[in-house]
């Protein structure tokens, strides 16, 4: 039995994990509004990275310029090297900044060069046009490499995308771990059951699984939008929580029926009354949390149709059949 919510729950945690998502928050915005107007323009003419340069920051701190602001020969080479190396990356479309403007080098920026120089001469900075969407993989890939050069630094909305991405591969599975055990061990506690905990998880893992996958599908290929990097994380969260919340009715009541009847019949009876209270609550919870997908914004509308999807799965499918079915297998071990 344990092999077989193995192979229920696995999966669901890997869906929920590796999903493909964007940090693009900004998108699925009315294409009314002004702003979403401007960025179509700029995009259709000079690409979607026009508005969101990744810059180069590199310091020398000996100092680029003579004392009479002039730069120096050690201070040129050094700018005029990093600016040769900034277009040698694959997807890098232009650049602005010492010795360089648009996609080649040119002495012809010497005289323009200090306006690119900061805190008293030490450092230098470039401001670099990519090819590539600035919240997409080969975006944030490219400022992975720019990286490897140890002595530059790189920011902007690439960057910070990546920096996200790295600090959430980390941060949300401890999260998940930590919520789940935190569950389990109240669950157990509580019901003085190992089953009880593994029963109710496993339910929680397969709908939040069927939820993503069908919302990464809606948001695909309906909306045309891509999936925010936090809904899986706020699914699993609130999810996980409310799923639980309906298994303490249902548990509750199977402790109360068991103490009258044998186990084949308190576990049927248990879900017969308690069924109502769980349904409508779940109904109640999916059309009020649901509603944010009528919201003209993205991250709301993707939201919303995940909580209504979730809710639903869960009230009809995990708690009326799959719960009951788990109880009675356990049961007879």
């Amino acid at each position: 039995m344990i092999a077989l919510v193995a192979v229920l729950a696995i999966p669901a945690i890997a869906v929920a994990l590796t999903v493909p998502t964007t940090y693009d928050v900004t998108q699925g915005l009315p294409s009314s509004l002004p702003s979403v107007q401007a960025q179509q323009q700029l995009d259709s003419a000079f690409g979607s990275n026009q508005l969101y340069p990744t810059y180069v920051l590199v310091q020398d701190p000996s100092g680029y310029l003579l004392p009479n602001g002039q730069i120096s020969p050690a201070g040129a080479a050094q700018l005029n090297a990093t600016a040769t190396h900034i277009l040698t990356f694959s997807g890098v479309k232009s650049a602005i900044g010492p010795y360089v403007s648009g996609n080649r080098t040119t002495s012809a920026t010497k005289s323009a060069a200090t306006t690119f120089i900061f805190d008293n001469g030490t450092w230098a900075y470039w401001a670099v046009f990519t090819n590539y969407n600035p919240f997409t993989n080969p975006a944030m890939d490219l400022v992975g490499q720019m990286r490897s050069n140890s002595s530059w630094v790189v920011g902007g909305v690439s960057a910070a995308s990546l920096d996200q991405k790295n600090q959430n591969d980390i941060v949300y599975p401890e999260i998940e771990i930590l919520i789940v055990l935190l569950i389990g061990v109240v669950l157990g506690f509580a019901f003085r059951s190992l089953s009880y905990p593994i029963i109710s998880l496993t339910g929680v893992y397969i709908s939040i699984s069927v939820t993503i996958v069908l919302l990464y599908w809606i948001s695909t290929y309906l909306l045309g939008q891509s999936l925010i990097y936090l809904i899986p994380l706020i699914l699993f969260v609130i999810l996980l929580s409310l799923g639980n919340d309906y298994t303490v009715f249902i548990l509750s009541r199977v402790v109360e029926e068991r103490k009258l009847a044998e186990k084949k019949i308190a576990i049927p009876r248990a879900i017969a009354h308690s069924g109502i209270v769980v349904t409508s609550l779940g109904l109640i919870l999916a059309v009020s949390l649901g509603s944010l997908g009528l919201q003209p914004i993205s991250f709301l509308e993707q939201l919303g149709i995940a909580f209504a999807i979730s809710l639903v799965i869960d009230t009809f499918i995990i708690r009326l059949f799959y719960f009951p079915a788990m109880l009675t297998v356990f049961g007879r071990k």
